[in-house]
């Protein structure tokens, strides 16, 4: 039985067909139970790619027309793969009960979605926050309608005069930034496609997916099996049938938030899950994806995602048409505003003249470009009204914060002219709400939750004795939360949750229930910005006592480090310990409050110096290259020398220190035995710690640290322990010394080329505590680092770094050592044979 037969048993099973086979390949005897009698009929399937002919088949149809002709059968049916030969078509019209029909119009009789399309009909109609009414068509960045790119890409044809669009085989990713109606849209398409599905049964049936609940790894067979028996009853659903469909081309697929399912997981679960997501690029189907760019750290992430894997051969993924949304313009925000009002007061008698009102705020030089996007031009609907205070006084987390607690007023309204259940006031239900909020952010990493998942240990604080199983049910149902499939809740918007998952960071970090590290995976770009936007007072002050914290071997992303501490305020406390620790200032060392600086705060200096040239919080070269001599951290020292820039002479003898000082150190023959003999490695400050994998050390009867001495032979021997102390600095020297190719003997100035040392930082920088999203996969800095890539050296600075080198390249020759011992990774480097 061949897998074109068993998907024809299995839509004829699906119909309510009992199906067995008469014992002729590709034949099978269909038989329909009814009260009075069955009915019975013969299939023919038939798998040719090419088109069946009245000739090629009329010795195959001459039995069961016999059947047919005594009456011992009700019908014939031939099942093709491909469309029949006319020849064919124009002989079963000729006989009576002869049917022939292609396998996905046989599929598409089986399964039956005209429930499922109902209800993307009823969800946008019904939507709790009356989107239909006030919805605004989203253009692109071309200034085009994007529903009319995506209608004329789903016809397939492009008329003469049209713009040039995506290729009916290509799939469509339509990006835009938070609140810019990606949803908004996605919804109003499927419920347009369904409408028309059910109008003309020939047309594309939408399928909408929403991907925000997708955490882990989810086949495919997974997901839409989900989608169509547990969370939709589809009549006849099974995965074959489905995917042959869509190879057919009675599908569009919709796949909302790729931005949603990538937040907090690992860039290998995403890869699996859009290759899974991928399989639905297939035969003639039409497939959009949307989602918000900041799911992609880099540039090559974005090119891996959405254009045929960034060129990998084995990836096998399409090349997504990009579409970027576009901001409202001012008559975009006028007709929204105009809808808005007459959908939330009906009852106005001058609705113009509200629209006018409202214009005149929105429209002001201070909220203009706020209201640019959908989800917050809503907001600003809501809350201008009845709003008293100053407008210059409105930025963008002061109207979340209002926003969220009129939808807070608004349900506590609601529930005291119903009186159905014990009320809560405001501030527990914001409480409530931003626990559920960081608890599913965190623990679920999810928007949307059935409301029986959450744990009682956050309804226990507002149970007040009653029993906590109700105090859920009520705190749940009388919440400003959306309900979407069976009992899952979630926030009207993702941005909402963003907004008090922020909220909660910076109180927990205040309180220090929280520490950078725990807080590290949670901080996604839109929680950053609100989380800059939140700083005030407490934060700066929480922020300023939390550098304290930044340790050596720590790595933050630049979310968590720009949003906490890239303040004026924070850089100046860092700078005071600098100017104590140096002295620069006051000419002499104040020891009471000479304070050590770390390598993080050295980089946070000049991070700020580099966006912030004209600050008191600056720092300057001369001040690194002290650091370097004082606090030990050499290559942190380089790498702010490199990110600082300036003079060419300046940088050029800054460099030839700091090389200087690298290459210093240990001997070679002690680096070798610590290369070819060493073990594990553990980094603590300027040394590395190794240690034997197999057995011990025990030269000597003490353990602890060991040392490298000369033996009878000639060999170095270890005695004194079981750990050898190296500095590092040496080894991360060797390394330069192998990167660095600048030449000797040449009459005109060289080039330092910089990339050639990115491989060296993104190895051995986290060891002095960096940022960890500033280090692709490969090991290579991420081009937003934005480093000085070269500079000239004068011959004879030129010759004074090479002869610092010279015993370094002479030593790694005569051991061996090559560049291969650098592609060990980002992490703490293990230093093996």
């Amino acid at each position: 039985m061949t897998d074109f037969d068993k998907q024809v048993s299995q839509a004829l099973r699906a119909s309510g067909w009992t199906v067995e086979h008469t014992g002729t390949d590709g034949e099978m005897l269909a038989t329909e139970r009814r009260l009075d009698d069955d009915r019975r009929m013969v299939v023919i399937c038939r798998d040719d790619s090419e088109p069946v002919t009245a000739a090629g088949l009329r010795s195959r149809l001459a039995t069961p027309l016999d059947l047919l002709e005594r009456r011992e059968i009700d019908s014939v049916y031939v099942i093709t793969a491909v469309d029949a030969a006319d020849d064919l078509k124009e002989y079963a019209t000729g006989i009576r009960h002869l049917k022939v029909l292609r396998l996905d119009e046989l599929l598409a009789a089986a399964l039956d979605f005209g429930e499922y399309l109902q209800d993307l009909l009823d969800t946008f109609a019904t939507s709790p926050d009356g989107l239909p009414d006030y919805y605004v068509p989203p253009r692109t960045r071309l200034d085009e309608d994007l529903e009319t790119v995506v209608r004329r890409w789903i016809r397939g044809t492009r008329e003469p005069n049209e713009p040039v669009g995506p290729e009916p085989d290509q799939p469509i990713a339509v990006l835009g930034a938070y609140g810019m109606g990606k949803s908004s849209f996605s919804s109003h398409l499927a419920a347009v496609l369904a409408q028309a599905a059910k109008d003309d049964p020939h047309a594309r049936i939408p399928i909408l997916i929403r991907l925000g609940d997708l955490a882990g790894e989810q086949t495919l067979e997974g997901l839409l099996g989900k989608q169509f028996t547990a969370n939709y009853q589809v009549p006849g659903y099974s995965f074959a049938a489905f995917q042959r469909l869509n190879q057919a081309g009675r599908f569009v697929i919709i796949l909302d938030g790729f931005d949603e399912m990538k937040q907090l997981l690992s860039w290998n679960d995403f890869e699996y899950n859009l290759g899974q997501l991928y399989r639905l690029h297939d035969g003639d189907s039409r497939l959009i994806v949307l989602g918000r760019p900041t799911a992609f750290e880099t540039d090559e992430e974005q090119e891996m995602a959405l254009h045929s894997g960034g060129g990998r051969a084995d990836a096998g993924w399409p090349n997504c048409f990009e579409v970027e949304l576009s901001p409202f313009n001012n008559d975009e925000i006028r007709a929204f505003l105009g809808r808005y009002v007459r959908y939330r007061r009906p009852d106005l008698a001058d609705p113009d003249a509200e629209v006018a009102a409202l214009w005149e705020k929105v429209g002001s030089r201070h909220l203009r470009d706020l209201a640019r996007r959908p989800v917050q031009l809503r907001m600003l609907a809501e809350i201008l009204p009845e709003y008293a205070g100053e407008i210059s006084e409105l930025d963008l987390a002061r109207i979340y914060d209002i926003f969220i607690g009129h939808l807070i007023d608004t349900v506590i309204q609601r529930e005291d002219d119903k009186n159905t259940r014990a009320a809560f006031d405001s501030t527990e239900r914001r409480a409530f709400l931003t626990a559920l909020a960081f608890w599913l952010w965190k623990e679920q990493k999810a928007t949307f939750v059935a409301s029986e998942t959450v744990p009682l240990e956050l309804v226990e604080p507002y149970a007040k004795g009653r029993d906590l199983l109700a105090v859920r049910r009520d705190l749940f149902a009388g919440s400003p939360l959306d309900r979407r499939i069976g009992e899952r809740f979630g926030f009207p918007h993702r941005s909402f949750q963003e907004f008090l998952v922020a909220e909660t960071i910076w109180s927990r970090l205040r309180t220090g229930t929280l520490t950078l590290v725990e807080a590290d995976p949670l901080v996604s770009q839109e929680v950053s910005s609100f989380m800059r936007l939140q700083r005030g007072r407490q934060e700066t002050a929480a922020a300023a006592r939390l550098v304290k914290a930044l340790k050596p071997g720590m790595t933050l992303c630049w979310r968590l480090v720009t949003a906490v501490f890239m303040s004026e305020e924070v850089m100046l406390t860092i700078r005071e310990r600098l100017d104590a620790r140096l002295s620069v200032r006051t000419g002499r060392a104040n020891r009471r409050n000479q304070a050590t600086i770390t390598s993080w705060e050295l980089l946070l200096l000049t991070t700020w110096t580099r966006k912030h040239p004209q600050s008191d919080a600056g720092v300057t070269i001369q001040e690194v290259l002290k650091l370097a001599q004082a606090e030990g951290f050499t290559l942190t020292a380089l790498f702010c020398v490199l990110r600082l820039g300036g003079t060419p002479r300046r940088v050029e003898e800054a460099f030839q220190k700091l090389v200087a000082m690298l290459v210093g150190g240990d001997t070679p023959e002690a680096l070798r035995w610590a290369l070819v003999t060493g073990g594990q490695a553990r980094p603590s400050g300027d040394y590395i710690y190794l240690s034997r994998l197999n057995g011990s050390w025990s030269f000597g009867r003490r353990t602890g640290e060991a040392r490298v001495e000369t033996g009878r032979n000639g060999q170095p021997i270890l005695v004194g322990g079981n750990e050898l102390r190296v500095r590092w600095l040496a080894v991360a020297g060797i390394h330069l010394a192998l990167r660095l190719d600048i030449g000797r003997g040449r009459t005109a100035n060289a080039r330092a080329i910089l990339r050639s040392l990115r491989p060296v930082f993104g190895m051995w920088l986290p060891t002095a505590g960096f940022i960890s999203d500033w280090l692709a996969p490969n090991g290579d800095l991420a081009a937003d680092v934005q480093l000085n890539e070269d500079f000239e050296i004068t011959s004879a600075v030129r010759d004074q770094i090479l002869d610092v080198l010279e015993p370094v390249r002479t030593a790694c020759a005569a051991l061996g050592l090559d560049v291969a011992l650098m592609e060990r990774g980002t992490d703490s480097p293990e230093l093996l044979d």
